[in-house]
């Protein structure tokens, strides 16, 4: 995500601004925040970025905040003063991984600041390193399916090996949550893992439909079989989200079976899906 594409998601209409701003937030490069912020004509973006750096407390934006510092408006510069701020206080305390595990099997009842805060600014502020050490050494099921969310929800390439270790989780919620997760950042590095975890006997067909949607997000061209196989399986959701990766694939040798499962579906989320994959690989 660049400067450009930053600012082309906060001035969409079609797109609501707080869920713009939120994925922005999450994901954004700190780099391309600080170009917004230096750059923007617009004094509530530069606001905004100046906000966003604080949230994600990281030192990198240090350099920019303080250029804002001088910004012609006010409120900017007094945001970039409490961004910095925020940094400051963090980078004193930072979190650790056993500070995050501790935090989120915390109830609010016994934490302070209460469990749904914690979350957020885990989510926001931790480093994935830590995030990443928290998930491989908590014993809590529900810990980890925290972890794999936030991992899946900063969408960082670094993750995707523990991501794709945590596929065999015991906890069926948890491996769940991982394939949520591979499926969102959509690396090219999980696809070959992906494609041997889903070619393996799983009894929760949760994580079979996230698998699949995960050989499609990763481009991984190879499971272009299995995708067709899936075509003919017996839970519809699967169906379509097979048939979304193989349109993800634009798989041309995937023209015939999508038309002849298209032809037989009865239920509307696969053959929606089996209908938008035949019309991109028409278009490719």
């Amino acid at each position: 995500m660049n400067a450009e594409k930053i600012i082309e998601m906060l001035e969409d209409r079609t797109v609501h601004t707080r869920w713009a701003a939120w994925h922005i937030m999450l994901r954004a490069p700190i780099a391309e925040l600080v170009v917004v912020l230096l750059n923007h004509s617009s004094p509530f973006i530069r606001w905004l970025m100046c906000y966003m750096l604080g949230e994600r407390a990281d030192t990198a934006a240090i350099p920019g905040l303080k250029s804002a510092l001088d910004d012609p408006n006010i409120r900017v510069r007094a945001c970039a003063g409490e961004a910095l701020s925020k940094i400051e206080a963090y980078q004193s305390n930072p979190f650790t991984s056993d500070e995050i595990i501790r935090l989120l099997e915390a109830s609010p009842e016994e934490s302070e600041a209460g469990w749904g805060r914690n979350f957020y600014q885990i989510e926001r502020r931790a480093a994935i390193n830590e995030i990443v050490t928290a998930l491989q050494t908590t014993k809590n099921a529900s810990v980890r399916v925290k972890l794999c969310y936030m991992l899946g929800q900063r969408e960082d390439e670094s993750a995707v090996p523990t991501l794709v270790e945590v596929l065999q989780d015991e906890d069926p919620d948890v491996r769940f949550t991982a394939a949520s997760a591979l499926r969102r950042i959509g690396s090219p590095l999980a696809g070959p893992a992906v494609m041997m975890y889903f070619a393996r006997p799983e009894e929760d067909i949760r994580v079979r439909q996230e698998l699949v949607g995960a050989l499609g997000s990763s481009g991984h061209r190879e499971a272009i079989p299995l995708l067709v196989e899936a075509l003919k399986d017996t839970d519809s959701i699967l169906r379509g989200d097979a048939a979304k990766s193989l349109g993800q694939l634009a798989a041309r040798e995937a023209t015939e079976p999508l038309s002849r499962a298209l032809a037989i579906e009865t239920e509307s989320y696969p053959k929606e899906r089996m209908e938008a994959a035949l019309e991109i690989i028409r278009e490719t």
